[in-house]
C-alpha cells in the first residue's frame, strides 16, 4: 500500500500571516487544491524543468 501522508498550506497573499502565494509540490506527490470558503477559486500549476506526458495520470478522485 501507499503511505500517505497530509500536508495542507494555505495560499494566499497574507505572507505576513504564514501562508504562502504558492507553494511547491515535489514529484511523485499528488497535489490538490480546494476553497477554504464559499468563494471561487483559481488554481494553476508550473513545471519546471519542463514537463513529459510519458506517465502522467491525472485523478479523477472516484477511486
Amino acid at each position: 500500500m501507499f503511505e500517505q501522508t497530509i500536508q495542507e498550506s494555505a495560499v494566499t497573499l497574507g505572507v505576513g500571516e504564514g501562508h504562502h502565494p504558492q507553494v511547491f509540490v515535489p514529484a511523485g506527490v499528488w497535489p490538490a487544491a480546494g476553497p477554504t470558503g464559499i468563494e471561487y477559486v483559481l488554481v494553476s500549476g508550473v513545471v519546471a524543468p519542463g514537463f513529459e506526458f510519458d506517465g502522467f495520470r491525472l485523478d479523477d478522485n472516484r477511486s
